[in-house]
């Protein structure tokens, strides 16, 4: 398997305190042969966040507003929930109406 290079997102203000990976988890993936850089959120730098409620949580709204792609954590939630009832049910449900409906039921 190719090795990876992460970006994880680096405080960009005095004392922000923000933490988008823990110290052991960059040494894992150091560890397996990956390269971990601390950058700056901008254009073209994806950010992911599994936080669910709120969907927009302030690290994917911070990094919309720098130009960054952003994968919020519904689309996390969507995909294990279609896997779920496949599993328990054998039934194929749309995640698109799953995420519509989280969309309307979790506040902005």
């Amino acid at each position: 398997m190719a090795s990876l290079v992460i970006g994880v997102p680096k405080e960009i203000k005095d004392n922000e305190n923000r933490v988008s990976m823990q110290p052991d988890g960059v040494a894992e993936l150091v560890h397996h042969g990956n390269t971990v850089l601390d950058v700056a959120c901008g254009p073209g730098l994806v950010v992911a966040d599994v936080i669910t409620n709120p969907p927009r949580s302030p690290l994917i709204r911070d990094a919309e507003a720098r130009g960054c792609i952003v994968l919020d954590g519904l689309g996390m939630l969507v995909n294990q929930g279609v896997i779920g009832v496949k599993y328990w049910t054998g039934v194929d449900v749309d995640s698109r109406v799953m995420r519509r409906t989280l969309e309307d039921l979790l506040p902005t």
